[in-house]
């Protein structure tokens, strides 16, 4: 239909609009709202996802399964019949295989943590890294605090309600 104009989709205001009348409605219903796009009930959130906004290592096992271990990404051939020829073979089934740099596990662990309504922890990050954010950060962080983007407090860097709107810009200034 959208590709035949059949589909008449809101405008980027009226969907921020439809975003911020789903939070409200969302919490009057007792929802937490705890990462962009999820809300759940108190103690009720998200362990699976919560494992990749956190940046944490996850383990992957079957066809087409991804897998983050020690800052290498992989994943399994997509195909069950594939993958099964490939490990009765005795031959390893992952397709692919990415080594982060240190600059990009440090990025992406920076915009994932600000996808959590809690933001960024600062001792989490200082005990992951060995460095304070704001050594590596500092002007990108004071800039959108200026615009209105981020807000900080002693334990957290959090994007605003605005931020909330514009995450994708904020996120891309941390990429490398």
């Amino acid at each position: 239909m959208y590709k035949r104009g059949e589909l008449n989709l809101p405008d980027e205001e009226e969907e921020r609009a439809m975003y911020h009348e789903a939070i409200d409605f969302l919490k009057t219903q007792g929802y937490v709202h705890y990462e962009i796009s999820n809300f759940a009930k108190p103690t009720k959130e998200s362990r699976h996802n919560l494992t990749y906004w956190r940046d944490q290592e996850y383990l992957g096992l079957g066809a087409g399964s991804h897998s983050y271990i020690n800052g290498v990404r992989y994943n399994n051939v997509k195909f069950p019949a594939v993958y099964i020829r490939l490990l009765n073979q005795d031959l390893n089934p992952v397709e692919n295989r990415q080594v982060l740099t240190r600059e990009e596990e440090i990025a992406e662990y920076c915009f994932l943590n600000l996808r959590l309504i809690r933001g960024l922890d600062k001792k989490d990050f200082f005990k992951r890294f060995a460095v304070d954010i704001k050594e590596l950060y500092a002007t990108i962080i004071e800039k959108l605090k200026q615009e209105g983007l981020l807000e900080e407090n002693s334990t957290y860097i959090k994007l605003t309600s605005l931020g909330l709107d514009l995450a994708n810009e904020v996120f891309m200034e941390f990429l490398p």
